[in-house]
């Protein structure tokens, strides 16, 4: 299965027809079209913006998705560590650590795939 492919894949999990999806990624419907058929390379600055409406960058690249089910021990004993410490807070508190968790997610995301798209 190519990037295209993979891309199209992505596209239609999250609902969206090519043109919104291409509105969402900062290119035109046209360019959208030739990312799904391979005919056009893709760049970051698309898949910067396909990231903030849930597409999974990581399988768009590299075909492999990671299961919830395959985290590390390590990762595992830092969730209950930070769970416990959340649980602590007030539910305004709670909100507000859950938007920088995923703004953190967010940035490491973009990072990885401007590392990967530095080294093609």
């Amino acid at each position: 299965m190519s990037i295209g492919d993979r891309i199209k894949e992505e596209r239609e999990k999250l609902g969206y027809n090519q043109e919104a999806f291409a509105n969402a990624g900062g290119v035109s419907k046209r360019s959208q079209i030739m990312y799904e058929q391979n005919k056009t390379e893709v760049g970051a600055g698309y898949f910067s913006k396909i990231v903030e409406i849930g597409a999974d960058i990581q399988y768009i690249l590299t075909g492999k998705k990671i299961e919830d089910n395959q985290l590390q021990e390590d990762q595992i004993s830092d969730l209950v560590k930070i769970t416990s410490m959340i649980n602590v807070l007030n539910d305004d508190q709670k909100k507000e650590v859950l938007l920088v968790i995923k703004e953190k997610i967010r940035l490491n995301e973009l990072e990885v795939l401007i590392r990967q798209t530095l080294k093609q």
